[in-house]
């Protein structure tokens, strides 16, 4: 199995991305669903893509915010995320130096020692197993 589409049983629609991003990042401004919706699709990711993204870049949402000097948006948090655990190219012309340097930091923060399939076998609180089962 290449990545974890296959797994995907609900649709991609903005409807579902913005359930996803409100249970993972409350309290945070929206930002653009459809652009980011629009990306996802673009790159061939699913739902549950986004759904790991947002579990492995939610703990370090303070680090980013510091590193930001503001209050980042659930999409921006989100394309973060795609953007370490999948090595998209989201905007990659129009990368800011600064986001570049965010995107480098947290990835060294995080490693990817948790697979998805991983997080399936324990009991964490993934967004599919609170909402969708």
């Amino acid at each position: 199995m290449k990545n974890i589409s296959e797994l995907n049983i609900y649709p991609l629609s903005e409807e579902n991305l913005k359930a996803l991003l409100h249970y993972f990042f409350p309290n945070r401004p929206q930002g653009e669903v459809k652009e980011l919706c629009d990306d996802l699709k673009r790159y061939n990711l699913t739902i549950k893509d986004a759904e790991y993204a947002a579990f492995k870049v939610v703990t370090h949402i303070q680090k980013i915010t510091d590193m930001l000097g503001e209050i980042p948006t659930q999409t921006n948090l989100l394309s973060y995320g795609l953007e370490i655990f999948y090595d998209t190219i989201f905007a990659a012309e129009a990368a800011s130096p600064e986001r570049i340097m965010i995107i480098k930091t947290i990835n060294e923060l995080s490693g990817l020692d948790n697979t998805y399939y991983n997080l399936l076998s324990r009991d964490t609180k993934l967004f599919s197993n609170q909402v969708w089962n």
